[in-house]
């Protein structure tokens, strides 16, 4: 057969449907370039619709609600917040599964690369087993591997605006070894190794903690400083803020060694969450001088806290009621009650509502300050405070009482249920036998 009795046949083969014809390619139509080639060739994503949407709780979390596999973090507050404790103390409660601050979490081993203030770790971590121990949280068979602490004589995670490669590679294989889920980097200034927080230098310190999650499912929270005259936003380049999955506040009561932690942001959940945190000493031994060795550690404070932020001026019946209050307080008998369970737990001093506006009335706290008060209502009201009647104050005067009252919660200086109030100062934390104001 010659070659056009071959291409008769191939004709025919084709019109019978026995040969597959394929379109022509535009590459083969057109000469494409590389770029371009590539292109063509590329295969699309696979996508799914809205209809295809289902409910799908989260249950890989690390801390309910704010802390998840493979994520970045910072934890940040000026200095002398206690960072460093609050810190140690999430890793504590992850490595354990216990619940952090009313939070749920899940066991899994953490890590904590101390950078800062490496010769005063080991006290601190002493001091958790202690309070721990006495709190009856863990005893002597407790396992408590889970908690790893790195404490590197050098450690980089940037040098001159580049990854280093070697500090991030070698703690890589660290966390992977170990099978760590939780990683806590304190501080990131000092994991910069001298580059720029303003530009590449943090970049590449974002860039280092997003490849350590990725390779390892494990969740990176970096400690951090805001900058001078800022207290609400992180120092250092804006990338950072933007892509942190969670921004944990630190702010500290330095009168009460109260720590409040608040939540700027945090994915998948409401970013108005306020957690609330109390340093507390823990003894440890004596040196070998004779002295007693303390160091800290942050229990957990539940309950209303309200934070002393400005001074609020009272007005002059809040604080003619201020001054009574505290005069009354000398004479009753407060109840001591403890609100929560340890070691969530604090105690109060509580007074009877109506007993402190009996003693009010006797002090003749009321004269004078209702309209059309006259001699003959202050008789009626000393009778009333010998238990005559039901009804201490008039109208008026429990219009004037509330009022007032409301006033001084909203200064922070009481707390008042429907039948007993308690100065904030008299709020304690910690076991009954701690009678350490705020």
């Amino acid at each position: 057969m010659n070659k056009d009795q071959d291409n008769l046949k191939a004709e025919l083969e084709g019109d019978l449907g026995l040969v597959e014809h394929k379109p022509p390619s535009k590459a083969d139509v057109v000469k494409l370039t590389p770029r371009e080639k590539e292109r063509e060739e590329a295969e699309p994503f696979e996508t799914w619709s809205l209809a295809d949407a289902e409910f799908k709780p989260n249950t890989n979390y690390l801390v309910k609600g704010l802390i998840n596999p493979a994520g970045t973090s910072a934890i940040f507050g000026q200095w002398g917040t206690g960072k460093s404790f609050i810190t140690l103390d999430l890793c504590f409660h992850i490595s354990q599964g216990l619940n952090w601050l009313g939070r749920k979490t899940k066991k899994a081993k953490t890590l904590y690369v101390a950078l800062e203030g490496k010769g005063g770790i080991p006290n601190r971590g002493m001091a958790i087993k202690q309070y721990y121990k006495k709190e009856g949280i863990i005893d002597e068979e407790t396992d408590l591997t889970g908690f790893r602490i790195l404490t590197p004589s050098t450690f980089y995670l940037a040098n001159s605006n580049s990854i280093h490669k070697p500090t991030l590679d070698k703690l890589i294989a660290t966390v992977k070894t170990e099978n760590i889920k939780y990683v806590v980097i304190d501080t990131l200034a000092q994991a910069l190794g001298g580059s720029d927080e303003n530009n590449q230098g943090m970049l590449c310190i974002l860039n280092a903690c997003r490849e350590l999650a990725f390779e390892t499912n494990a969740h990176v929270s970096v400690v951090h400083h805001p900058p001078k005259g800022n207290a609400d936003d992180l120092r250092g380049h804006s990338s950072l803020a933007g892509s942190l999955d969670l921004i944990l506040k630190l702010k500290k009561d330095k009168d009460a060694e109260v720590i409040s932690l608040e939540t700027l942001k945090v994915k998948d959940d409401t970013d108005d969450n306020q957690m609330v945190a109390k340093l507390k000493p823990v003894k440890l031994g004596t040196d070998e001088d004779g002295d007693d060795v303390f160091s800290l550690v942050a229990t957990h404070f539940e309950g209303e806290y309200i934070g002393r932020q400005k001074e609020k001026t009272l007005s002059k019946g809040e604080k003619l009621l201020w001054d009574a209050l505290l005069k009354v307080g000398h004479k009753l008998k407060p109840e001591r009650r403890k609100l929560g369970e340890p070691p969530h737990h604090h105690y109060i001093q509580a007074y009877d509502r109506k007993e402190t506006t009996i003693e009010l009335v006797k002090d003749g706290f009321y004269e004078g300050l209702a309209t059309g008060n006259t001699d003959e209502n202050a008789t009626d009201r000393s009778k009333t405070a010998t238990g005559k009647s039901k009804q201490v104050l008039g109208t008026t005067e429990r219009s004037s009482w509330n009022r007032t009252l409301k006033g001084l919660e909203s200064a922070g200086k009481i707390v008042c249920n429907k039948y007993d109030w308690w100065l904030v100062d008299d709020i304690l934390n910690g076991e009954e036998e701690d009678n350490q104001p705020f």
